[in-house]
C-alpha cells in the first residue's frame, strides 16, 4: 500500500468515477485502474462496484475511504509543519516537576518574543534522566539544585536560593528535630541543630547550547525565574 494507490482510490471514491479522478490526477485511466486494482489485491476486498455506467463504493470500500482520507491528510499536514518549521531551532529544556514548568512562563515568553526561530521542547524527568540527557546531548539545558549535577563536566549557572523541607509524622524519630538535612553525598539523612541546616542553590545546568548568543540569552531570562 502506497501513497499513490491511497490517493487514486480516494479520487475515484469522491468522483465515483475513473475517468474524472484520472483526469484530477493527472494520469491515465488504465494507471488509476491498475492501482486500486493492486490495493484490492492487498485488502483481499473489493473496494467499488462497478458497471458498464456507474461507480459505487462497497461497505468494506465505505470504511476504508475514512482511513485512506485520514492518512493522506495527516500526511499533508506532515508536511506543511516540516515546512513551516524549516529554519526552525528547537531548544530543548529538561525540569522534574510541573511547578518549574510554571516558572518557565515569563522566561518563554521573553526568549521566544526575541527569537521567533526556536520552538520550546519541554522534557520532564528525575534528576538522574536529566542529567543523562544533558551529557549526551539530548538537551540543551535544564532547571535543578546545584547538587544534581556533581562530578561531571555540566555547567551551573545559579538563580536563587532555596531550602529543602521535611514533612514527618511527630512519632518519627526525626520529628522532635527543627531541621534536618539530606546529604547528598552520603545518601544519609541525619538530624542537624538549626544554625548548621543546610542552603542549596537553584538554577540551570547544560553542556551545550545552539550557540553562545542564544546561550547568553537564555541565561539573561532564566534569571528572571
Amino acid at each position: 500500500m502506497n501513497d499513490r494507490e491511497l490517493q487514486c482510490f480516494v479520487a475515484v471514491a469522491d468522483n465515483l468515477s475513473f475517468t474524472r479522478a484520472a483526469q484530477e490526477l493527472y494520469l491515465s485511466v488504465s494507471t488509476v485502474t491498475h492501482h486500486v486494482h493492486v490495493l484490492e489485491k492487498e485488502l483481499g476486498t473489493e473496494l467499488f462496484y462497478r458497471t458498464n455506467k456507474t461507480v459505487s463504493l462497497t461497505r468494506d470500500g465505505r470504511i476504508f475511504y475514512h482511513s485512506a482520507r485520514l492518512i493522506l491528510d495527516e500526511e499533508n499536514q506532515a508536511k506543511i509543519n516540516i515546512e513551516s518549521e524549516k529554519g526552525m531551532d528547537i531548544l530543548r529544556i529538561g525540569c522534574t516537576s510541573t511547578s518549574e514548568t510554571y516558572r518557565m512562563v515569563p522566561f518563554l515568553k521573553e526568549l521566544f518574543a526575541l527569537h521567533t526561530d526556536i520552538i520550546p521542547e519541554i522534557h520532564m524527568d528525575a534528576y538522574t534522566s536529566l542529567i543523562r540527557m544533558l551529557l549526551s546531548g539530548m538537551l540543551h539545558f535544564c532547571f535543578g539544585c546545584s547538587a544534581m549535577g556533581i562530578d561531571t563536566d555540566l555547567i551551573y549557572v545559579p538563580l536563587r536560593q532555596m531550602r529543602f523541607f521535611a514533612i514527618l509524622n511527630r512519632s518519627n524519630p526525626l520529628g522532635d528535630q527543627e531541621e534536618v538535612l539530606f546529604h547528598l553525598e552520603s545518601r544519609e539523612i541525619r538530624a542537624v541543630p538549626v544554625s548548621d541546616f543546610h542552603e542549596f542553590s537553584y538554577g540551570v545546568w547544560y553542556k551545550n547550547f545552539i550557540d553562545n548568543s542564544l546561550k547568553n540569552l537564555v541565561l539573561k531570562c532564566c534569571r528572571k525565574i
